[in-house]
């Protein structure tokens, strides 16, 4: 038998309200990762053109920490989907 939340946070189908914002979070999550791995590419290319040695060398691996930070945050989030989408759904109590 279900808790009194359980019933509560039911939707449609028997998926819980939370359930569809925890996918919309990560899909939020997974496109600003997205956003920042676009934007350290361009960094990364653009320090290419840099004169001065030193701020060549900080901007390149200011921009490759980017572009590794924003593509582990899209593997975790890759993750917890797959993980999520395998696991076999809780049918209600009738």
């Amino acid at each position: 038998m279900g808790t009194s939340s359980d019933r509560n946070n039911q939707f449609s189908g028997g998926r819980s309200l939370t359930h569809g914002l925890w996918w919309l979070g990560h899909l939020l999550l997974t496109s600003i990762a997205g956003f920042f791995v676009w934007f350290g590419v361009s960094l990364l290319l653009a320090s290419y053109g840099l004169k001065d040695p030193f701020s060549f060398i900080m901007t390149f691996f200011a921009s490759n920490l980017n572009i590794l930070n924003s593509l582990v945050m899209i593997h975790g989030c890759g993750l917890r989907k797959r993980r999520l989408s395998r696991q076999p759904s809780r049918d209600p109590d009738p």
